[in-house]
């Protein structure tokens, strides 16, 4: 089981090397990532010039479970909104 869902942001940060990519970094390998957020990391790859190759190796190399975005996930995410709208 993962111990972490990322979203994109913290999945690009790490790519980038962005700050708190040292963070993220500590929840890899065992970390998870929606098809949503995949989706929405491969689009900015692509963007910045990465082939379609080039994005597969490079999120396979992360390790990240992928997780399908259900209808289920997607109440159990809206429902937790009033838990981190802060």
């Amino acid at each position: 089981m993962s111990k972490a869902i990322l979203d994109a942001s913290a999945v690009l940060t790490l790519l980038y090397d962005e700050v708190g990519a040292e963070k993220v970094a500590d929840y890899l390998p065992k970390a998870a990532i929606s098809t949503i957020n995949l989706a929405e990391v491969v689009t900015k790859l692509i963007e910045a010039g990465m082939s379609e190759m080039q994005t597969v190796e490079t999120m396979g190399k992360l390790g990240l479970e992928i997780i399908p975005f259900s209808k289920h996930i997607a109440y159990m995410t809206a429902n937790l909104r009033p838990l981190t709208r802060q």
